[in-house]
C-alpha cells in the first residue's frame, strides 16, 4: 500500500494532468497560477541522429526525420544507437506561455550523458560536451524570463551504453516551487544518509572494539549505501564524469545486496554449502557490475543487452533467494524472523512495481527499489541492534554466573577450611578431655562439689558459640548459607533459617546459585542499612523434586528505589540487576516471583514448578 501511494502521489508520470501534444504546450495564466510545476512527459519532438540547435531550425527548410516521443519510452530512444552504442538526438519542444512575461525555472534531472540545453536562441546549460566528447553528469536547474511561443531544445550524446538520453522528464514551473522541491528532497535523502552513516559509524566502533562479529559486514554495508544515496545529492552540487558515474552506482546496488545477504545468512544459521553459494553468486554478480560500468563503451550492442539482462536476473534471484530466507527463518522459528520476512517481501515487491509499473520517477523521495533496500536495511539495523543489546544483556548474565562460581568456589574452600579448623579442634578437645576429666574425678573423690560446679562454669564460658555446619542436605545451598550466615554475623544481623532443601533438584546449581545469592545479597545490602537494633533476615526455603518454594523477608530503612514496579539498587551503576538475574532463572523455569515492601520489611516470594 505505502509503495502504491508512492506511486500515485509522489510520481512524475501520475502527477500532472496537462501535456504537449504533437509537440506543443500551451499554458493559461491559470494553469501556472493553480500548478506549481510541470512535468514535461509526451510527445516531444525527437530528431534521431542529430545535434540540431536553434539556428538550425531557423535556417533550414527541410527537416531530419523527426518522430514524437514520451520521456521513459526506452524502447524509442534506445533505437537511435547506432551499432557502436552512441546515442544521438535532439529533443525539441514549443511552449506557450501567456502574454505577460513571467519568471520560470527549469529543472533538468541527469541526462545521459552530456548536452546543450537552448531556449529561444540562447545557451542556457551545457554539460559535458556534445561535440568533443566528454560524459558528464549533473542535475541542474536554470531561470528564465518568457513569454509567448518558447521553444526549449536539448541536443544529447551518449556513449556509454548504458542509457541513453532524457530518461527523467524535467520539471517547469515557478522557481519558488521547484527550489523548495529540490531542497525537500535534499534534505530527505541527507537525513536518511544521515542516519545510515551514524550506524556505519557505530558499527565501525563495535567492530574495532570486538564486540560484534559483523559489525565489519554491517559498517560497510550501511557506509555503501549511505554513499550510494549521496549521489544524487553529489549531482545536485558537482557534476561527474558518466563512465565513473555508471560504475560507482552499479557497484554500490549489487555490494549492498552481497552484503545483505552475506549478513542474513549469519543472522539466520544457514547451511554452510547455501551459504557460501550464494555468496559467491553474490560475489560474481559484482564484479560483473563493475566491469559493466567500466567497458560499456567498449562493448557490442548485444554483449552489453546479454550483461544488463544478467544484472536483473541477478536482483530477481537475490530477492527470490531473501524471500526463501525469511520464510525459512520464520518456519524454523529463528528470532526476529518475521522482520527478516517483511523486509525481504518489501524488497521483492518493490522490485515487482518497478518491472511492472516501469513509469515511476519520483518527485520527494527515492525509487522504489531504492525504497525496498531502504526497508531491507532498517530491518537489518533493528535486528542488528537488538541482537547486540541481548548479547549485552546474556553478558551481563554470564557475569553474573562466573561472579557467583567464583563465589561459590570461594565458598566450598572457606567451608573446607572452617572444617579442617573444627577437625583440629575436636582433636585438641579429645586430647584436653582427659585432663578435665581427672580434675573433675578429684574434685568428686574429695566431695568438693561447688568446685566441679566453678570449673564446668569456667570451661562453658570458654566455649565459643560458631555458625553451624549443617543447615541442609543441599550442598549448594549449606555453602551458601554458611557463608551469609557468618557474614550476617559479621555485620550484627539476626539471620534466622528455616530450610529443606535435598540435593538433586531440577535445577543446576548454578541457577540455585544465582537464585539464593542475589536474593541473599541484596537483603543483606538493605538490612545493613536499618539500624543495629533491627536488622534482620528470615529465610524460609522447602523444596522438592516437583517445587521450589522460597521464602525472604529482611529488615531495611524504608528507602525504596524504583521505576514502575521495578526495584532498583542503590550502588552506582547496579540497576536492579540482581533481580533482573534472580527473575530470568525464575523465567527459565516458569516459575512465579512477588516482591513487595511495608514501611520497614521487605518480602520476597517466589514458586518453582519443576
Amino acid at each position: 500500500m505505502t509503495t502504491e501511494f508512492l506511486y500515485i502521489f509522489n510520481n512524475k508520470y501520475t502527477y500532472s494532468k496537462l501535456q504537449p501534444e504533437k509537440g506543443v504546450l500551451t499554458l493559461s495564466q491559470e494553469e501556472i497560477d493553480s500548478n506549481s510545476f510541470h512535468f514535461l512527459i509526451k510527445d516531444w519532438e525527437f530528431y534521431e541522429d542529430a545535434l540540431l540547435t536553434p539556428t538550425y531550425f531557423k535556417n533550414q527548410t527541410s527537416l531530419p526525420n523527426m518522430k514524437y516521443i514520451s520521456i521513459g519510452d526506452t524502447e524509442s530512444a534506445y533505437t537511435s544507437q547506432t551499432k557502436n552504442n552512441i546515442f544521438i538526438g535532439t529533443y525539441r519542444m514549443k511552449i506557450n506561455f501567456p502574454e505577460k512575461e513571467g519568471f520560470y525555472a527549469l529543472e533538468m534531472p541527469q541526462v545521459y550523458s552530456a548536452y546543450e540545453l537552448y531556449i529561444n536562441d540562447k545557451l542556457y546549460l551545457k554539460v559535458g560536451d556534445t561535440h568533443n566528447y566528454k560524459a558528464q553528469i549533473q542535475n541542474r536547474c536554470t531561470f528564465f524570463n518568457a513569454s509567448g511561443e518558447t521553444y526549449i531544445t536539448i541536443a544529447v550524446k551518449d556513449a556509454s551504453g548504458i542509457r541513453a538520453g532524457i530518461t527523467s522528464p524535467p520539471t517547469l514551473g515557478k522557481p519558488y516551487s521547484i527550489n523548495i522541491t529540490r531542497a525537500f528532497k535534499f534534505l530527505i535523502n541527507n537525513f536518511i544518509m544521515t542516519l545510515i552513516f551514524f550506524g556505519a559509524l557505530f558499527s565501525l566502533i563495535l567492530a574495532l572494539s570486538g564486540k560484534s562479529n559483523y559489525s565489519y559486514m554491517f559498517f560497510f554495508m550501511c557506509l555503501t549505501y549511505a554513499v550510494y544515496l549521496n549521489h544524487p545529492l553529489i549531482n545536485l552540487c558537482f557534476s561527474m564524469g558518466g563512465n565513473f558515474s555508471y560504475v560507482f552506482e552499479y557497484f554500490c546496488t549489487y555490494f549492498v545486496y552481497l552484503m545483505v545477504i552475506m549478513l542474513q545468512n549469519r543472522l539466520c544459521n544457514l547451511n554452510k554449502n547455501v551459504s557460501s553459494i550464494s555468496e559467491i553468486c553474490g560475489s560474481v554478480f559484482c564484479a560483473i557490475a563493475f566491469v559493466y560500468g567500466i567497458f560499456t563503451p567498449y562493448l557490442s550492442a548485444p554483449l552489453c543487452t546479454f550483461l544488463s539482462t544478467l544484472c536483473n536476473v541477478f536482483e530477481w534471484l537475490a530477492a527470490i533467494y531473501l524471500v526463501a530466507i525469511g520464510t525459512y527463518a520464520v518456519f524454523n522459528d529463528i528470532k526476529y524472523g518475521r522482520i527478516f520476512l517483511f523486509g525481504n517481501v518489501c524488497f521483492a515487491v518493490s522490485l515487482l512495481l518497478y518491472i511492472i509499473q516501469p513509469l515511476y520517477d519520483s518527485i520527494y523521495t527515492d525509487q522504489s527499489v531504492e525504497i525496498g533496500i531502504l526497508t531491507i536495511l532498517g530491518c537489518l539495523y533493528f535486528v542488528y541492534w537488538a541482537s547486540i543489546i541481548d548479547n549485552y544483556r546474556r553478558n551481563i548474565v554470564l557475569d553474573d554466573e562466573r561472579r557467583l562460581m567464583e563465589r561459590q568456589i570461594n565458598l566450598y574452600k572457606e567451608n573446607y577450611v572452617h572444617i579442617t579448623e573444627q577437625i583440629e579442634e575436636t582433636r585438641k578437645l579429645r586430647h584436653d578431655m582427659r585432663q578435665h576429666f581427672r580434675v573433675i574425678s578429684d574434685f568428686a573423690n574429695n566431695r568438693q562439689f561447688d568446685k566441679i560446679a566453678e570449673y564446668l562454669e569456667e570451661y562453658s564460658s570458654e566455649t565459643n558459640d560458631t555458625v553451624p555446619l549443617f543447615f541442609c542436605e543441599n550442598l549448594t545451598l549449606n555453602a551458601l548459607l554458611h557463608f551469609y550466615v557468618s557474614s550476617s554475623a559479621k555485620n550484627s544481623i539476626d539471620f534466622k533459617t528455616s530450610v529443606s532443601v535435598p540435593n538433586g533438584l531440577p535445577m543446576s546449581d548454578i541457577d540455585f546459585s544465582i537464585l539464593v545469592g542475589n536474593l541473599v545479597e541484596n537483603a543483606m545490602e538493605a538490612c545493613s542499612k536499618a539500624p543495629l537494633k533491627n536488622r534482620r533476615i528470615v529465610l524460609n526455603c522447602t523444596a522438592d523434586k516437583n517445587k521450589l518454594i522460597l521464602d525472604l523477608k529482611n529488615t531495611f530503612d524504608g528507602n525504596v528505589k524504583k521505576i514502575g514496579s521495578k526495584f532498583l539498587s542503590f550502588k552506582k551503576g547496579m540497576h536492579g540487576l540482581g533481580l533482573e538475574s534472580v527473575n530470568a532463572v525464575v523465567d527459565k523455569y516458569h516459575g512465579v516471583m512477588n516482591v513487595s515492601n511495608s514501611d520497614d520489611i521487605f518480602i520476597v516470594s517466589l514458586v518453582i514448578f519443576f
